[in-house]
């Protein structure tokens, strides 16, 4: 929903994440999101982008003492202060990293989030891409992104109001149109779609637009830029602080669904040596379990390295991707790669 923190001084940043997320609108988005990801007791769960931690609490009383929760930021002071925010909570984890390499292993999360994070990427599809590979079969992945090229601030002179939002898309934000892409980005990365949603964030007075959208330190970077006349632009601020304010943009959220079908394959192995697995048989290391496909009771999954079963599956449990894992024993196991 926020400009993205290019546009702020780094002293700046945590304060604006912070306001922004307090805001009206940043309430009631984040609640639907949550509520649209619904993280469950026991899950664990991937917040992309963290920020200073802002999201982390609400996902640990979700998945409970039973989950844990996992920020990634790329921003070493964002990863310490999303640290010392939730030092109280024993379940979650903040690492450093990037949203186009995670450090975490295949299918590890149940449920994974990017708010507001395509936007400032390089190249968003090879994020979702990533989470693709880290949130198991039958997981749920949520995006929120704005459209800034929906920005409509009112004015008597269209034209400058129109002209500052063509500043925004082309030179202030990097993915400025990415929340009308999020459907066809999750569908091109082999996501089902469970929900699009569009909604308008409308903003009725100058100074809770101005802590979201803060036209003055943006406009006169325009003016600076050449993309905006100076005397136009101070008498466009003048305006909207002394006249009635009305201003909106559009934000998009989207759920994705990893699908439960092709089986849960053990990392580090090529596709050739991936084996079907068979009910009743025993699993090794490489080999696939199919969804909905049983093991017996004390069965494991042998190997020297890594894998993300743990180490045996209860007595007639569905270790398939449509398996809810509500046992202890199915839970995936996490690698976590210390950068």
């Amino acid at each position: 929903m926020t400009l993205p923190s290019s546009a702020l001084r780094a002293a700046d940043q945590i304060a604006y994440l912070d306001h922004a997320a307090a805001s009206d609108a940043g309430r009631q988005y984040k609640h639907k999101l949550l509520a649209a990801l619904d993280p469950r007791p026991g899950n664990a769960v991937l917040d992309v982008g963290c920020g200073p931690g802002t999201d982390l609490p609400a996902l640990a009383n979700a998945v409970g003492d039973a989950g844990t929760v996992f920020g990634v930021d790329h921003d070493p002071a964002m990863v310490e202060q999303a640290r010392q925010r939730t030092a109280a909570f024993p379940g979650v984890e903040v690492q450093a990293g990037d949203a186009h390499a995670l450090p975490l292993d295949d299918a590890s999360m149940d449920r994974a989030r990017a708010d507001r994070v395509l936007q400032h990427l390089a190249d968003p599809a090879r994020a979702l891409a990533e989470l693709r590979r880290v949130v198991r079969p039958g997981g749920l992945v949520a995006l929120a992104e704005p459209d800034w090229d929906t920005l409509a601030i009112a004015d008597t002179d269209t034209t400058l109001s129109r002209a500052y939002t063509r500043y925004i898309t082309t030179s202030v934000v990097r993915n400025a149109t990415i929340g009308r892409q999020l459907a066809r980005l999750l569908d091109d990365t082999g996501f089902e779609i469970d929900s699009v949603d569009a909604t308008v964030i409308l903003f009725r007075d100058y100074r809770s637009a101005e802590t979201i959208l803060r036209m003055p330190s943006v406009a006169q970077r325009a003016w600076q830029a050449g993309a905006l006349d100076e005397q136009a632009a101070r008498a466009w601020l003048a305006r909207l602080t002394n006249c009635p304010f009305l201003a909106a943009f559009t934000f998009f959220t989207a759920i994705g669904r990893v699908p439960a079908t092709g089986g849960l394959v053990a990392p580090g192995l090529p596709s050739p040596l991936q084996v079907a697995v068979r009910a009743g048989e025993r699993v090794r290391a490489g080999e696939r379990v199919r969804a909905g496909e049983r093991v017996r009771a004390g069965e494991r999954v042998r190997a020297g390295e890594r894998v993300r079963l743990g180490a045996g599956s209860a007595a007639g449990a569905g270790v398939g991707a449509a398996a809810e894992r509500d046992a202890r024993a199915l839970r995936h196991r996490v690698v976590r790669h210390r950068l």
